[in-house]
């Protein structure tokens, strides 16, 4: 089965890279075709299969894990391994912008950008799935050091909470319409987005 965990994952980064590549290849004016016509239109979607596969690994690696032991355990590897990748592009890319864009520079924080605190500008754009991502990992950290019966109560709840907010975002508050966004707080955009359904 994690072999189709695999393959969906490469699917995923494809859509990802083409979505990308649609869009500076749209700047250039050039006839994108309809290869990357389409991926323009559904290439975003391969963070959403991410989302999704995210909260299957790791519900899949930690069944039996429980208490709150095994909670710390969790949150400790997987703060280890995003770090370890992220702080060393990061690092090399504080002299980048200094150089490249100084103006850029000047705003932002980079405290909170070392550590995928929820900020706005991100020294490293595509660094807010990292964001989520840690938000996920704190969340399960919290669904692991519960009792099983707890868990499942915290699980359903949090999930049905999640649609009846997604919903009501969607259709009443129209949040997600184009130019709604920008005004979001970060802590309502991270903390209540529509990407932790995937994730739960």
């Amino acid at each position: 089965m994690l072999i189709n965990i695999q393959f969906l994952r490469m699917l995923a980064a494809m859509l990802v890279v083409f979505y990308h590549t649609s869009s500076h290849l749209q700047s250039t004016e050039a006839d994108p075709g309809i290869f990357f016509l389409i991926n323009d239109a559904v290439g975003f979607a391969g963070v959403d299969i991410f989302f999704v596969i995210s909260g299957f690994i790791m519900a899949h690696t930690s069944l039996t894990a429980s208490g709150l032991a095994s909670g710390w355990a969790f949150l400790r590897r997987r703060i280890a391994r995003i770090y370890s990748g992220y702080w060393p592009f990061f690092l090399l890319a504080i002299p980048l912008f200094h150089w490249v864009n100084p103006v850029l520079m000047q705003d932002m924080n980079l405290l909170k950008n070392l550590f995928l605190w929820p900020v706005f500008p991100l020294l490293i754009a595509v660094a807010w799935t990292l964001i989520f991502e840690m938000f996920f990992y704190l969340l399960f950290t919290l669904i692991i050091s519960l009792t099983e019966h707890r868990r499942l109560v915290l699980l359903y709840s949090l999930f049905l909470a999640m649609v009846i907010w997604g919903v009501y975002s969607q259709f009443v508050r129209s949040a997600y319409a184009p130019g709604n966004l920008e005004y979001m707080s970060k802590a309502e955009y991270y903390m209540l987005s529509p990407y932790l359904l995937e994730f739960l």
